[in-house]
């Protein structure tokens, strides 16, 4: 990519960028079936809840793997321009191009544990009780 984008980025977070646009083409509505696969390796920063590396100016061996989801139109955009008494008046617009991207993963880091928490229970149930098994 040409131009510098920098974004907090979080598994299966879904981002609309409107750099890569060209750069990847429209390749993604003949491969795939839409979907290609990206690797953005210019990684400034990587952390979780025990680790925190930064990069100086790039983290080594980082990457955040992302897949193409769609590409769309932004809204349109007017452009008029106006000179008084001279009878000049221009109107233009344009609509930006976007890419619609999804993390599905981050290398560089380790992964966090998934920690499995018991659901509270209700008010008015009780627990079972454990039993003592004596041989």
């Amino acid at each position: 990519m040409n131009k510098t984008l920098r974004v907090r980025m979080r598994m299966g977070m879904r981002l609309i960028s409107s750099h890569s646009y060209h750069e990847i083409g429209k390749l993604g509505k003949h491969l795939n079936k839409g979907r290609i696969k990206l690797i953005l390796n210019n990684v400034l920063f990587l952390g979780s809840s025990t680790q925190t590396i930064v990069g100086r100016p790039i983290v080594p061996d980082a990457a955040v793997h992302a897949v193409v989801e769609e590409h769309a139109l932004d809204a349109k955009v007017i452009i008029f321009k106006k000179k008084r008494r001279k009878n000049y008046r221009r109107t233009k617009g344009h609509r930006q191009e976007l890419t619609k991207l999804r993390i599905t993963d981050i290398q560089g880091i380790e992964k966090p544990e998934k920690i499995v928490t018991e659901k509270p229970t209700k008010f008015g149930e009780k627990k079972p009780e454990k039993v003592p098994v004596t041989a």
